[in-house]
């Protein structure tokens, strides 16, 4: 009878993305700083761009050098891509991301980001294809077939 629109609004995509990766560039920087958190994230964005054209709209800044600018701009276009497919590339930059650290590090920041992605976007980012418990999952896996 009800929409899931209804009951809980949905975001648009550049909101979505500005706060994943927000929150991925804030969780990376307690660990590894925020040059290493900033170059990381614009490497992984130009790296994946190949495979999701979309993610030529956003821009990640490295804040440090400028004042009141805010660290990622997300230009409106992207609002016109399916929501699946940015959560595709959401997911992938996760995943990339957790892999790239070492140790334990990458677990704990897939852990950190499902704490600090915030309540209003906890229910958006799982319609759009972020599942963080495969997310932990496939982590898992990974660094157990890297090991051996």
């Amino acid at each position: 009878m009800f929409s899931n629109d209804f009951i809980t609004p949905r975001k648009n995509n550049s909101e979505v993305v500005k706060q994943v990766l927000n929150t991925l560039i804030n969780t990376t920087m307690r660990k590894r700083g925020e040059e290493y958190a900033t170059s990381t994230m614009s490497s992984l964005l130009k790296e994946l761009e190949a495979d999701y054209g979309f993610l030529q709209y956003v821009e990640i800044r490295d804040t440090r050098l400028l004042e009141e600018e805010e660290r990622i701009n997300v230009m409106p276009n992207i609002n016109a891509v399916l929501p699946t497919e940015v959560g595709k590339a959401l997911h992938t930059i996760i995943s990339k991301l957790s892999l790239s650290l070492e140790d334990n590090d990458g677990y704990f920041l897939i852990r950190e980001f499902q704490k600090r992605v915030g309540n209003e976007y906890t229910s958006t980012i799982k319609a759009i294809g972020i599942d963080t418990e495969l997310l932990l999952l496939e982590h898992k896996l990974a660094k157990y077939r890297f090991k051996c």
